[in-house]
């Protein structure tokens, strides 16, 4: 890569070429070593439900389909359910509350 004379002689830019260098070898090894990085989390917002699957694993709702239908984002981890955070439909009736969410109004009984 070429870089103007002013490029070349920022502390900044050559901290920052290093850097990536670094990472690329990194990177390098990490395939060499037949490692995958795990992806990230997906961040929940407040407010959004979050059920159990038969299995076990974690289905946060990303939509409420006709019929019962859930669309449903996994957990982080694979399974014979799914891949890691994969989006699957999941009927409502296999999956079951995982804790009460803090943020919901509460129920309240009937007067």
């Amino acid at each position: 890569a070429e870089h103007s004379e002013a490029e070349a002689e920022d502390p900044v830019i050559a901290r920052l070429e290093r850097r990536v260098s670094e990472v690329a070898e990194e990177v390098v090894r990490a395939s060499q070593r037949d490692e995958v990085a795990p992806a990230p989390a997906p961040v929940a917002m407040a407010g959004t439900e979050v059920l159990l699957t038969a299995g076990g694993r974690r289905a946060t709702v990303i939509e409420r389909k006709k019929a019962g239908w859930l669309v449903c984002e996994l957990d982080g981890e694979a399974s014979a359910e799914g891949q890691a955070y994969e989006r699957k439909a999941i009927r409502r009736t296999h999956l079951r509350a995982l804790l009460p969410n803090p943020e919901a109004p509460a129920a309240r009984a009937p007067v």
